[in-house]
Formats: structure tokens, C-alpha cells, sequence
């Protein structure tokens, strides 16, 4: 009667796809939500006149179908839901909340037990995104094109549902009410509940045809008095009483949530005479007026299960969700006066209301119900009742730390008032702890027709084992703890039989699994099962399932894939793909270290570096099946492993991975069939004699490798052409096979084959066969093995590729048709392997045509075009955020600017290169970190010839198609740097005039130099500079590739110790230089009038040390001074920094303070002298005497012997051991309490907020002993016991922007030009070279010329988390050794911020960052900094370096000033 189609979902978005058959019934359905709609009896369904209204023939009134309409768009929908719950690896979870639900439900009288019973209940994560909705108003655009006003039903958009009822036996959930609290699930299932009833009633056809009529002219129904829809109101409006009666049911259980009684679930709180106390303490203004009708009060929602055991985790839920929004309107609503006045939050007038008494407020949660964005919409009333509903817990004296009162301790906390801060972070530490469960592993074993997941909430681990389909009541899962040990009695489930020694054997439940519980203090590190289904045993096919609680180290997987390698006598191919296959989910739970092992383990695999045989044999089905399911594991964890890098991983392990499955004893049979057929011998078989094929078909037989297919391939080739030089030239190129390989295997190959072409047909069908087991990401063979799956515009896109691999358009093309395919498996749980291999496939294949193209030929803008595409291939399967982001800003610089369009412009071009390049050396990093140390191991464990280690990393980061950009971004960057004035040198430190000479040496990094004595004038080619090395006297020259910010630490360094610090950006005049190492011993480098780095061969005798040259240093800097005013205080305020007494940041603040213009942050100095004071305390002795031999050890350390070991041991007592003298606790705390205006309170040493302090200040100090500073001071003579360190305790400001300025020119010293450099968040990323560049302007009289943007890729921020009240600090170090004349000391010693934890770095965004596309924006911002230095150079009277940052809020505060150093060369 009618033709069924299946909904596609289109790859991009919920659109459906459907034939035109459906489309009739759909616009014949939206015509009854017209004015004019003629509705007829469901039960009398009409559908005579079907096939004509499927020919468009108007002669029949759409009337007639509008039943049948309705019923089959239901059972549409209805097949397209379940077919996709049907497998879904969540529909099973949760038995436990679906079972509390309805006991609530019985329990409160509201819905009875017994009407689930026959009710199969699942999850459905398809819910989540595909409505009926979809269906009836998916297709507006086509209904209007055929002349269909579809404007009534479009109006009536229906959100996801968070429940269907396809039949009146089961009930689907959306996958995300997992998540709820019985409570809300009972509401859920009363809702459902009615509609299994009206099925019941109505009957199938009826209950659809009705419900589908409504639909079109009502909507869902809902809360809208408006909304008539017959069959959905009822249900919701018994949704709402559920939860408006079980309201009233858990207020009456709260009776039992007393203070300090141990059945009080919401926990310990804080009581209402405690809460009108700090009320008292905080109220500053009369109470306002609130007036409140009696009568009304609140619900709870924080009862929501029964005995309110899961409040906890209802608190976090509701809190994440409500709390934000609720937040943002009690700022905005003005008439919130009753708890939103910022400061003044009158909780004791709540408190106060003792003429409430507890009802239920529906509504107010009940709009909870669908998460939406309707909360922006709400009345502050809402909220007050919210508010209200904290008193409703008056009578029992504790106020629960739980639901609404979340959210309203999220309102008190935004107040910024200190007292009710404590009072509510007293409040929440008094709660339970969340009893969160964690999802350690969720695998499905679908060739085996299972999932298993294991979980654990801190004190429980559970282990699920689930059969797809529930009625298999035959199996039984045969089990263990780790390698086959007896499970103890208590840990096994009911219905356990012990059958051995080892194992015990447990049923299925009547929900089709197995759930296993253990303690974690006796938990195992994994469960081990097989299957046992009747007589038959099941395995994974490649050893026992395993299930890992608490995965091994990666050490441990190391040393297990080590021992087979190495010691095992038998081992293959076959045996390593099933050792990887059990050692797969360990890693992956070991993150990307894991991950990257595995990798590499498999990549050595597949270049045959790891041996395939070795006294091992196997079935050809047996291998087959292996290898598809480790592939398969693989495509899964492409899709879902919980990390990017591990994903990553994953799917570099399938690209060397063979596909497996097909039909492994077709390789067997196969072979035979063909000897048979054309009488050639086979054993004792009479015929054709012909060893290669007799000596092939015994390895076919015994142990069969992808290798196989580069045999047939080359064994073709000899067939068609008669020359044995043809065979071998493919069996290497295609497989690396030479006659000496083939003839050492265990089952050795004859290489002398018999030429017979009647074999050819036979043999390209045999190779089909091989390539179906054993090809990995074949492209033509992925195509066939998936076309089937694929919706038919795309299975054509690809064949018209294939047809067409070498045309022009084919590389962009294949981004399209990726593009496209990526919505099969991003984020598809059980993706097929076939899908991610064809993906694979075109990946690698793009990278071959792109790496074809003559770009020598192209245009810049060619070029640039082509640099797009590649980002755009890149980023379907690469998850970088930094990768992700270089793009945005590429794409919004080269594809939505005009380009060439002047000198700003190439600039930000520049800048959009050089984050691209940037983030393609962190993709590359983040490659090598995670495998080449593994492959070194290799190398060393199995004997690896060199070469096939020594670049391992370079060569996985150059076969990805990303790779290709490297050469292309150098060409770009060169047009780019010509039209914006800008040269292939940029000069950081220009040293003193004339030639630098001296000896050429090539370094990865500075690194390996530090400490080291150089013994005459070098010079130096370094590929990455860090920003913190130490320069070791005669350094003449550094010249790199990696930009190098002006303003970093090594910059100054530089320019203090007169040494030429270049950068250059041209690869190949990099390369050149390198290449004199080669020539000569010593070259000679000088700059040109252009700002041009000449480099050339030198005669041995003419260097010119820098430290002997013509130069002299113009500066106000101080000489070292040994002596110290002792303080007789242990810390020191602002207006007491005196000199020698504390360092010379304090005194430049002590200056800044002065200046009415500028903000400086509150601060505090520990004075010198202090350290040593504490060393003298008692309680320190011992750690005292460890440091005085440490130190007299380090006194007899041989200079240019590198880097001692006690300075580590140094830092580490330091930082870790130190006691705080108890006056010294008593007197800095206070003082600290005094900086935060009596808002903290610091109650003992052994406190969160000491102890973050204490350690801050002991890590500065500890830093006296950092490598570098002492290897400094090594170098100017300055004895270590010289040295004395100050800390600044300044209030740290989180920055949206940092920068420093110097007030002078830094390379020439020119006065009276502002030289600046900005980056996003915190200054670290600046002072310490990031790599990429900052936001670079100089200005000279009225001009600010912005002499390059930001390119770097990451940002540092100090996010401001719940620090007990405390703001955030930075423990500065302050020493008598900063700042010397002659002598560079900035950043040689600590600074951290306080509490350590360390910045948070985030990827950053500059595609839409306003400071640099916003030019009005960006002026304002470098008018306001330039304003602030020539202020602070005119009260200090000399060129400043300052160092400062931008809050959030666009104000600027300056951290601290010293006098900058300015050098004049001669």
C-alpha cells in the first residue's frame, strides 16, 4: 500500500531524508494543522484513494489519508528509533534509578507497581536529537517549493523528547535522564506511564492516528492552558502531579534532617541561629521591606530520592545546571533586592519569616523539566521562592546543603561580602562528599553480541556485563579475578557456582547481565571471562574478555609486550595482534602514553622491523578474525577513547593495522581451488610442478600475513609480463620483499615460479580474497567493503573519485567527501572499521596528490589556497584545539579579509603563518614526546638496526598529510614579509660593531651548554630557544630560526652581555649557515645596512670576543651589594620598603605608589635576613645542618663540570622541609588578614590558607639554588653566600592581557620611543619566549606603528577558584642579585603564584580576539600603556623596563618597574 522508506539522518544536521512518497504524506499530515482542515474518524481510516494521492492526483482529497497519514509517520519514526536503540550501549543503564522511580512512585500512592509490569524500560541516545518533530517540519523548504504553505505547522516547533512510548509494551528515555534523581524519573515514568494505558485503550492505529491530528494542530500540550493536545495533556499534567505529591511526601521525610543526627542525609549544615548570626555580622543597611502571602512556601527538590540518599548528587546536577543562570538574573532583576543587593545579602531577613509553614510551590522546578533556555525568561519572583524555600527548614534547626539552597548560596557567594562567604563554604564542607560514579571503560563486543562497562564511585568498583539481546537465558559468563584467580564467596552474585580451582560460573539476570561489585580495598586490577553458552564456548577471539578495574602502568604493558618480544620461542603476527588486542584497554587507560606505545609497537609491526614468524603456525580463519577485532577496537576508540591525543593515536594504529574478518578459510580453501583447477601439484596430487606456488599455498595454510597481498600482487605482475625483474620490483615496492626475505620465513618461499597466464583471472580473484582479510586503508577496497552503507549521493561521490583519482579537482574533492563521511563516525560509538578506513584512505591519498603538485609553479595566492585546503583536511580528523584555532584565525586573515591590501594586513597575515607554523611544531612535539622514547626501547630491547629509529618520530609526523604545509608556509611567509616591510632577519640583540668570529657549532637547544665552559669564541645555529637560558661566556653570536620576542629574558640577557641575537626566517639561508659546519671550522657573522646577518668562512685568530669589545652600558643600575640591614620585623608593609632591606621591586613600587596615574596590586615584603632567621629557629635545626652540607659541597663543584646535583637537593629541602617559626606565623598572617580588609581568616599554620603561603614563600627562596641563577652567579663571582632573598607577597591580578615596556629604544637606546609587547593572559608566556610572538608597537613622537601581532599559540591564566575567602598572590623573588650593572639577573630566579597550582594553558582564539581586528579597541589599549610608562620614567627620572598587566575589566595595573638597561656599541 504504500512504499517504506528509511530515514537517513543527512550528515549535516537533523534534516531527513525521504522518499517522495513520504513527502506526500507529510504535507498531506501538515494540512490538517491548516484553518480549513477536515478531520475525519480515526476509526474509520480510508485508504482507497493512497495511490493516487501518491501520483500527485488531485481527484482525491487528502482527508482520506490523514489518518493512514498519521499512523504511518508514528511507525516511521518508530522503526527509525528503535532500530537505533536496539544496539545502544547506554539502553541498559541505570536498572537500579528506573527500579527506585517506580518504588517511589508505589510508595507514595502515586502510580502502583503493577502497572510496569510487562513495561520493558530502556535508554536511548537517539532521542537526544531526532524528534517527530524532525519529521513533520524537517522538510519545509521542499514543501514550499512545491507550493505548500506549511506556516501553521512550523509554528509549532516540538523539543526532543525526553521520553517515547512506541508500543504498549515499552518505554523508551532519553539517554541524558540517566543522569536524574529518582524524583525526576518518577515524574518521567508517570508521564509515560499514561500513554502506555492510552495504547492500551485506544489500541495501536487509533493511538497514533489521534496522536499525530493533535500534534499538527496543538503541539505537544505541555504547560501552555492553550495547548489542547488530547493525548499528551493528561500525561503531562500527571507528570506534574508526581512531582508536586512527592513534593509533600520527602518534606514530611526531612523531619528526620536534625543537626548533628546521623540519619540526617542533606548533611551537617549549618543552622538557622548560625545563619541569622552572620546576617547580624554582615547586615550594613536596614533590612528591606519583603512581603510574603501566607501560606506560600517551597518544595524540595533536593529530596529527591528515597531516604534522600542521593542529595549529593542531585546538589551537583541541579547546581551545574540552575546555579549559573539563577546567578546571572538576581544581578540583573532589580527588584531581588531581598538577596541580590551586592554586599548587603540579608539572609537573616529569610531566616526571620517564621510565619511560613511548608506547602509545595509547583511550577518552579516542574519548567526544570526540559532543559532549555527558558530560564532567561524567569520573574525574580521565582527566585524568591527559592529564597523561600529556605525557611521552610526552619522547624528543624539545619538548613540543607542541597537543591534551591544551591543555588542561593551561589547568589551569596557572588555578593563579594567575606562573612557570608565563610558562612556558606562552611556550609558546603560540612556536605557529604559526591558519590559520583566514574565511567572507567564501555566496550562492546558485538561479534559476540555483549557490552561491558565498568564503573566506580571511589568506594565501590562495578562491573556490568550486558547480552544484547536479554532472552539468550543460556549463558553464562565463566569468570575470574586477574589472571584466574578465585573470586571470594562474598564478591560473587547470587546464582554463582564454583566449577574449579579458578573460575566460578555466574547466570544472566532477567535483565540480560551480569553485575559484579568489589570493595576498593579489594578490588582486583581486572576481571578475566570467558562464555559459556550451553556447551558452547565463547571467547573474544583473540583470549578471554577482559575488564580492567585498575588498569596496569604503562611500564607494566611495556614490560609484558618487551617479554614477548624478546623471550618468547613461538611468536607471529597473529600472536602480537592478540597480545595488543588484551592490552588495548589498559593502555588507553593510561592516557596518551598508552596509546603512543601501543602505536609504536604496532607501527615497528607493520614496517617488519618485529618479527612475523617465529616457530609459530595458525589457522588463516583464526588470524582473520583476530585482526578484525583488534581493528575494530581500534575504529571504536577513534570514535570514543576519552582523550584527542589517545584517539589520535587510535587511529594512527589502524592505518597499519589489516582489516581482518572476511572469510579466513577462503585464503586456505582458496589457494587450493586454484591449484586444483589448473593441475598444479599440491602434496601427493599429480601435476604441473611448480615450487613457489607449492611453497606459497604451505604459508597460506600455516600462517598467512598481510604480506600475502603483496606476494599476489607481485606474482600477478610476473604472470602478465614473464619477467621475474617485474615481480620483484612490486614485491618491493609494495611490501618491501626481497628473494633473501622469502627464503628465510619458517615456512620459506621457492622464488622461482612457473609462467603460466592462465592463472591471471583465477589470481585477481584470490587477491580480492587476501585484500577483504588482510588490506588496511586500501582505498578501493575500503570503498566496496562500505559503499553499502553509505546514503547513495555520497557512494557515488567517492566512485566518481575513484574514476577520476588524478583529475585536478580531485584533492578538494576529497575534503568534501570527508567531510561529508566524518558524520559516520565522529563520536558514533561501534563505528565500523571499514568506515575509518576509508577515511584513512583518503587522507593518505590527498597527502600523494597534494605532495604531486608543482608549487614551485603556483602563486602566492595559489599557495595560499592550497595551505586552506589542507587545514580544512586536517582538521576532520585531527582534535587539536591549537590546530582548530591556527585555522580560524588563517581563514578569517586569508579567505574573509581582502588580501594584499597594505602593510597591516600582511602583518596579520604574518601572524596568521606564523601560528599555523607554530601549531604544527605543537602537533609534531606532541607526536614525538608521546613515541620516540618507546622506539628507542625497541631499538635497544630487540636489537633494531639505527636507521629505522633514529628518525621514527620525524617520519610518523611527516606521513600525515599536515606535513606538507612546512615548505608551503616558508614560501607564503616570504611574500607576506615583503609587503609588510619586514626582511628574512629580525635583530634581537645587535652585540657591538664590526664581525663576530668565532668556532660554528649547530644545537637543537641551549640545554646541553649550560654550565658548560666554553674555551673559545663560538657561535651558535639553535633551533628553539626556551627564553630562560643562561648565556656561558663566549657566546658571540646566537642565531635561530624560532621567533624571538625583544623583550624575553633571553633577549636582555643578549643585549646585556653584548652578544648578536638574530632570528631568521628563511629556511634556506638557515640551512646554508648550518651547512658552513660542514666547510669550515670558524665563521664570521656581521650585520648590514639592511639588517641582513652575513655569515661566512673565518680565518682561526680574528675573533673578537664580546667581552673585550668597545662597549659601554648607560644605566642606573645598582653594583652588588653584599650587606644587608637586618629587619627586627619578619615581614614589612608597603610605606616601611627601605633599601637594603628589601629588593629593588619592592622599592621601584614604593615609588610607583606615588604617582597618582598608576594601579599597583597590595603588597607586603619578606625582608632579607629572613630565611636565615628561620634557619635559626629550633625547629629547623636539622634542616639547617643538611644545608650547610649541602651548600659546602656545592663550594668544591669543578666550574664547566655541568650541573651540580645539590642544587636539586638544595631546592627540594627548601621548598618541602622548612618549619615556620610560630612569631613569624603570628605576624605574617595577620598582616595578610590586614591586606584582605578582615575578610580572611588564617586560624593556625597547619591551615589551607597558611600552608599555600608558606610554600610560595619557600619556593622563592628555595630558587636561589635554581641551575641557571647559580651557574650566573658562577660567572660574575658572586659567592652564593652573597646572596640575599626578599619575597613580594603582591596581590596577583588575572590577566586578560600582559606586556612589558621599555621607555628607551631596546636595540638602539634611542630616548623618548615606547617600546611595547603584549600577550594574551599572563606574562609568563612573554618573559619566557613562547613560542610565536607578542603583539609587537614602538612609538616615536605621535605614531604607533604595530610592528607584528600575536602568533602564540597558547596563553597562561590563573583562574580564580574557591581559595577560602583568599585572593591570589604572587610570591615574588626580590634578591640583592637582580638588577646589577653589567649583569642580567631578571628571570633567574622564582615567582609563583599562590596557591601553586600552577597556570592554566589554554589554546588561544585570534580569529575573533579584538585586539587585533578591532583597531579602535587596540589604539585605546596602547595609548593607555604608553601613557603609563612615560608617567613612571618621569617619577623615576630614567628609562624604565616595566612589567604590568590588563584585567578584565580594561584596567591597567603595573607589577613592578626597575631600570632599564641601554647599551651604546662603538
Amino acid at each position: 500500500m504504500q512504499e517504506k522508506a528509511a530515514i537517513t539522518r543527512a550528515h549535516h544536521g537533523s534534516i531527513f531524508v525521504l522518499n517522495r512518497g513520504i513527502q506526500m504524506t507529510l504535507l498531506m499530515l501538515l494540512a490538517l494543522g491548516s484553518s480549513n482542515a477536515q478531520y475525519i474518524d480515526c476509526n474509520a481510516c480510508n485508504y482507497d484513494c493512497v495511490d493516487k494521492l501518491l501520483a500527485l492526483d488531485a481527484s482525491c482529497p487528502a482527508k482520506y489519508a490523514s489518518c493512514w497519514a498519521a499512523s504511518d509517520i508514528v511507525s516511521l519514526y518508530k522503526e527509525y528509533v528503535e532500530s537505533n536503540c536496539a544496539n545502544d550501549p547506554v539502553r541498559l543503564d541505570k536498572r537500579d534509578l528506573i527500579d527506585a522511580a517506580i518504588k517511589l512512585l508505589d510508595q507514595s500512592g502515586i502510580v502502583s507497581q503493577n502497572e510496569f509490569d510487562g513495561v520493558v524500560i530502556r535508554f536511548c541516545g537517539v532521542l537526544e536529537t531526532v524528534t517527530v518533530g524532525d519529521i513533520l517540519f524537517g522538510l519545509d523548504g521542499v514543501l514550499a517549493d512545491l507550493g505548500i504553505d506549511v506556516s501553521v505547522g512550523l509554528e509549532k516547533k516540538i523539543d526532543a523528547a525526553a521520553g517515547f512510548v512506541p508500543n504498549a509494551g515499552k518505554i523508551l528515555l532519553a539517554s541524558s535522564t540517566r543522569d536524574d534523581q529518582p524524583k525526576d524519573m518518577s515524574r518521567l515514568l508517570a508521564h509515560e506511564i499514561v500513554h502506555i494505558k492510552q495504547y492500551r485503550d485506544l489500541g495501536l492505529g487509533t493511538f497514533r492516528c489521534e496522536y499525530l491530528q493533535n500534534l499538527a494542530q496543538w503541539g505537544f500540550g505541555a504547560s501552555d492552558p492553550r495547548n489542547m493536545h488530547l493525548l499528551e495533556n493528561p500525561a503531562f499534567a500527571a507528570g506534574a502531579k508526581a512531582f508536586q505529591d512527592l513534593s509533600s511526601y520527602h518534606i514530611n521525610l526531612l523531619s528526620t534532617c536534625s543537626l548533628g543526627s546521623g540519619a540526617a542525609p542533606c548533611a551537617q549544615g549549618l543552622s538557622i541561629q548560625q545563619a541569622i548570626n552572620a546576617a547580624d555580622g554582615c547586615a550594613k543597611t536596614p533590612i528591606p521591606s519583603f512581603e510574603v502571602e501566607t501560606g506560600v512556601t517551597a518544595a524540595t527538590v533536593c529530596s529527591s530520592a528515597a531516604n534522600l540518599q542521593d542529595c549529593r548528587a542531585k546538589v551537583n546536577a541541579l547546581n551545574n545546571f540552575v546555579g549559573p543562570k539563577a546567578v546571572a538574573l538576581g544581578k540583573q532583576a532589580g527588584k531581588c533586592k531581598a538577596f541580590a543587593i551586592r554586599g548587603h545579602v540579608q539572609l537573616g531577613l529569610l531566616t526571620r519569616q517564621s510565619r511560613l509553614s511548608p506547602v509545595s510551590i509547583p511550577g518552579v522546578f516542574d519548567r526544570r523539566y526540559r532543559t532549555n533556555d527558558s530560564y532567561v525568561h524567569r520573574t525574580c519572583a521565582d527566585l524568591s521562592e527559592i529564597a523561600l524555600e529556605l525557611v521552610s527548614y526552619r522547624r528543624y534547626d539545619v538548613v540543607p546543603t542541597c537543591g534551591p539552597h544551591m543555588i542561593l548560596m551561589d547568589i551569596l557567594l557572588d555578593t563579594g561580602n567575606a562573612i557570608l562567604k565563610r558562612s556558606v563554604r562552611r556550609i558546603r564542607a560540612s556536605a557529604p562528599a559526591a558519590a559520583e560514579q566514574e565511567v572507567l571503560s564501555m566496550v562492546s563486543e558485538e561479534s559476540v553480541g555483549i557490552n561491558l562497562q565498568a564503573l566506580t564511585d571511589g568506594d565501590t568498583y562495578t562491573v556490568i556485563i550486558q547480552a544484547s539481546d536479554s532472552s539468550r537465558t543460556d549463558l553464562r559468563v565463566h569468570w575470574a579475578m586477574n589472571d584466574w584467580e578465585l573470586v571470594p564467596e562474598e564478591f560473587r552474585p547470587d546464582g554463582t557456582v564454583q566449577v574449579d580451582d579458578l573460575a566460578v560460573q555466574t547466570p544472566l539476570d532477567p535483565d540480560g547481565r551480569v553485575i559484579i561489585h568489589f570493595p576498593s580495598a579489594s578490588c582486583p586490577s581486572k576481571i578475566v571471562f570467558v562464555l559459556k553458552e550451553g556447551e558452547k564456548w565463547i571467547s573474544n577471539g583473540a583470549g578471554d574478555f577482559v575488564v580492567y578495574l585498575k588498569p596496569p602502568g604503562v611500564e607494566e604493558i611495556i614490560a609484558k609486550v618487551f617479554a614477548a618480544e624478546t623471550e618468547y620461542e613461538r611468536w607471529s603476527l597473529f600472536d602480537r595482534v592478540n597480545l595488543a588486542t588484551s592490552l588495548v584497554d589498559a593502555a588507553i587507560a593510561a592516557g596518551p602514553r598508552g596509546m603512543g606505545f601501543i602505536f609504536t609497537w604496532l607501527r615497528l609491526s607493520s614496517m617488519k622491523v618485529l618479527p612475523w614468524y617465529k616457530g609459530s603456525n595458525y589457522q588463516s580463519k583464526d588470524a582473520a578474525h583476530a585482526q578484525k577485532v583488534l581493528a575494530q577496537k581500534m575504529a571504536n576508540l577513534c570514535c570514543n577513547a576519552p582523550d584527542p591525543l589517545s584517539r589520535h593515536f587510535a587511529r594512527l594504529s589502524l592505518a597499519t593495522l589489516p582489516r581482518g574478518g572476511g572469510n579466513g578459510d577462503d585464503i586456505r580453501m582458496g589457494i587450493l581451488h586454484i591449484m586444483r583447477q589448473h593441475g598444479i601439484r599440491e602434496g601427493h596430487r599429480p601435476g604441473i610442478e611448480d615450487a613457489f606456488l607449492e611453497s606459497w599455498h604451505q604459508k597460506l595454510h600455516t600462517n598467512t600475513t598481510p604480506e600475502d597481498v603483496t606476494i599476489c600482487e607481485a606474482y600477478l605482475a610476473f604472470l602478465h609480463t614473464g619477467d621475474m625483474g617485474e615481480f620483484w620490483r612490486v614485491a618491493w615496492e609494495n611490501g618491501r620483499i626481497t628473494p633473501e626475505y622469502l627464503s628465510q620465513m619458517d615456512h620459506p618461499i621457492n622464488p622461482n615460479p612457473f609462467h603460466l597466464p592462465q592463472l591471471i583471472d583465477s589470481m585477481k580473484h584470490y587477491l580480492w580474497i587476501l585484500k577483504t582479510t588482510h588490506a588496511g586503508a586500501d582505498l578501493d577496497v575500503a570503498y566496496e567493503m562500505v559503499r553499502g552503507n553509505l546514503d547513495g549521493e555520497l557512494s557515488w561521490m567517492i566512485g566518481d573519485l575513484l574514476s577520476n583519482r588524478d583529475a585536478w579537482w580531485a584533492p578538494g574533492k576529497i575534503v568534501e567527501i570527508r567531510q561529508r563521511l566524518s558524520g559516520y563516525w565522529k563520536g558514533t560509538p561501534g563505528c565500523s572499521r571499514d568506515i575509518l578506513l576509508l577515511d584513512i584512505a583518503l587522507d593518505s591519498y590527498f597527502r600523494v596528490l597534494v605532495e604531486r603538485m608543482d608549487k614551485a609553479s603556483l602563486s602566492a595566492d595559489d599557495l595560499i589556497n592550497i595551505v586552506s585546503m589542507v587545514l580544512s583536511n586536517a582538521t576532520i580528523s585531527c582534535e587539536s584545539d591549537v590546530l582548530q584555532n591556527a585555522h580560524a584565525f588563517w581563514r578569517r586573515v586569508f579567505d574573509e579579509s581582502p588580501r594584499w591590501s597594505g602593510c597591516s594586513w600582511a602583518r596579520q597575515a604574518l601572524a596568521a603563518a606564523d601560528t599555523l607554523m607554530v601549531s604544527l611544531e605543537d602537533y609534531a612535539d606532541s607526536i614525538t614526546t608521546h613515541v620516540q622514547p618507546y622506539a628507542d626501547s625497541f631499538g635497544k630491547k630487540c636489537s633494531i638496526e639505527e636507521n629505522y629509529i633514529l628518525n621514527f618520530s620525524e617520519e610518523v609526523v611527516r606521513g600525515q598529510s599536515l606535513a606538507v604545509l612546512g615548505p608551503m608556509l616558508q614560501h607564503v611567509s616570504g611574500h607576506i614579509r615583503q609587503d609588510a616591510d619586514m626582511g628574512s632577519w629580525e635583530i634581537v640583540s645587535s652585540g657591538i660593531a664590526g664581525s663576530r668570529v668565532g668556532k660554528l657549532q649547530c644545537l637543537d637547544n641551549l640545554d646541553s651548554i649550560q654550565g658548560a665552559t666554553i674555551e673559545e669564541p663560538t657561535i651558535f645555529v639553535v633551533d628553539k630557544l626556551t627564553g630562560n637560558e643562561d648565556i656561558p661566556e663566549n657566546v658571540e653570536c646566537i642565531i635561530t630560526g624560532q621567533a624571538t620576542d625583544v623583550l624575553s629574558h633571553i633577549a636582555i640577557r643578549a643585549r646585556a652581555q653584548s652578544v648578536l641575537l638574530a632570528t631568521c626566517f628563511d629556511a634556506s639561508t638557515l640551512e646554508a649557515i648550518k651547512g658552513l659546519a660542514e666547510e669550515t671550522e670558524h665563521v664570521q657573522a656581521s650585520v648590514d645596512g639592511t639588517g641582513t646577518v652575513l655569515v661566512s668562512p673565518a680565518e682561526v685568530g680574528t675573533a673578537q670576543s664580546s667581552s673585550g669589545g668597545d662597549s659601554s652600558a648607560t644605566t642606573t643600575m645598582k653594583t652588588f651589594k653584599a650587606t644587608i640591614t637586618p629587619s627586627s620585623t619578619w615581614s614589612l608593609e608597603q610605606p616601611s620598603f627601605a633599601e637594603n632591606t628589601v629588593g629593588g621591586k619592592a622599592l621601584n613600587l614604593h615609588t610607583l605608589f606615588n604617582i597618582p596615574s598608576i594601579r599597583i596590586p597590595k603588597s607586603l615584603a619578606i625582608p632579607y635576613g629572613t630565611f636565615e632567621k628561620v634557619l635559626e629557629d629550633s625547629s629547623n635545626t636539622h634542616i639547617r645542618q643538611k644545608i650547610e652540607t649541602l651548600t659546602s659541597q656545592l663550594a668544591h663543584a669543578k666550574p664547566g663540570a655541568g650541573i651540580p646535583p645539590e642544587l636539586a637537593e638544595l631546592r627540594q629541602i627548601i621548598s618541602d622541609d622548612l618549619h615556620v617559626p610560630e612569631d613569624m606565623f603570628k605576624e605574617v598572617s595577620k598582616r595578610i588578614e590586614e591586606m584582605h580588609e578582615s575578610q580572611l581568616t588564617i586560624s593556625s599554620p597547619s591551615s589551607p590558607e597558611w600552608s599555600s603561603i608558606w610554600k610560595g614563600i619557600c619556593h622563592v627562596w628555595a630558587s636561589v639554588w635554581n641551575d641557571r641563577a647559580w651557574l650566573s652567579r658562577q660567572a660574575m663571582n658572586i659567592p652564593d653566600d652573597a646572596l640575599y632573598m626578599s619575597v613580594l607577597l603582591q596581590e596577583l591580578i588575572p590577566a586578560q592581557y600582559s606586556f612589558v615596556l621599555h621607555t628607551s629604544d631596546p636595540i638602539t637606546g634611542a630616548p623618548g620611543c615606547v617600546h611595547g609587547e603584549l600577550v594574551l593572559g599572563m606574562g609568563e608566556a612573554l618573559v619566557g619566549n613562547f613560542p610565536g610572538r607578542a603583539l609587537s608597537f614602538a612609538q616615536n613622537d605621535a605614531s604607533i606603528d604595530i610592528t607584528t601581532y600575536p602568533s602564540k599559540t597558547h596563553a597562561l591564566y590563573c583562574d580564580r577558584e574557591d581559595t577560602g575567602g583568599m585572593m591570589l598572590l604572587m610570591a615574588r623573588s626580590d634578591s640583592n642579585g637582580e638588577d646589577l650593572q653589567e649583569f642580567a639577573g631578571a628571570g633567574l630566579y622564582s615567582s609563583v603564584p599562590i596557591p601553586i597550582t600552577g597556570y592554566t594553558s589554554k589554546s588561544v582564539s585570534y580569529a575573533d580576539e579584538q585586539i587585533i581586528w578591532n583597531d579602535d579597541y587596540r589604539q585605546s589599549v596602547i595609548e593607555s600603556l604608553i601613557t603609563s610608562a612615560q608617567d613612571i620614567e618621569a617619577a623615576c627620572g630614567s628609562p624604565q623596563d616595566i612589567e604590568g598587566v590588563i584585567d578584565q575589566t580594561g584596567r591597567v595595573h603595573i607589577v613592578q618597574t626597575r631600570p632599564q638597561i641601554i647599551h651604546h656599541h662603538e
